[in-house]
């Protein structure tokens, strides 16, 4: 009786297996002429915190995380982020990577003095970043109290 239950649980097992590695690969696709970028910064400028920054993206829709649809997601700002940020996987919430789940377009960011290096990332609904990437260019601002 155990070896009817053990072969019978094996292929199950096997295939929970199979589709639990599908979910982590799953990507959103973004349109090819989306495009995002930040309005009330300038790359190269000194600026007072906070600082108001509204996000504009072309092409796509935002909604709240969560939210499943077609061409559509969520703000992330990138803040003197790394490089090797995984663009496959979900983003985790961390100092550098700031969520916007909310369906947030525009935020009054506090920053203390020094320089920065600003970008926005724009994920899906359980977010992980768009196929291909939807990304602001690099914007570096100095920030003087």
């Amino acid at each position: 009786m155990d070896l009817v239950i053990t072969l019978l649980a094996f292929p199950i097992l096997f295939i929970l297996f199979v589709f639990s590695l599908n979910a982590f690969a799953y990507q959103s696709e973004a349109p090819e002429n989306a495009s995002l970028k930040m309005l009330g910064i300038e790359d190269g400028e000194t600026y007072k915190s906070p600082i108001k920054i509204n996000f504009v993206i072309d092409n796509m829709k935002v909604v709240p995380a969560g939210q499943k649809e077609k061409y559509a997601g969520h703000h992330h700002l990138l803040i003197n982020a790394k490089d090797d940020i995984n663009l496959a996987a979900p983003l985790p919430a961390t100092q550098s990577i700031r969520h916007f789940g909310k369906g947030q377009t525009s935020v009054n960011l506090e920053l203390k003095e020094g320089e920065y290096v600003l970008q926005l990332l724009f994920a899906d609904h359980l977010h992980i970043p768009h196929i291909p990437p939807v990304m602001s260019k690099k914007v570096t601002i100095k920030i003087e109290n």
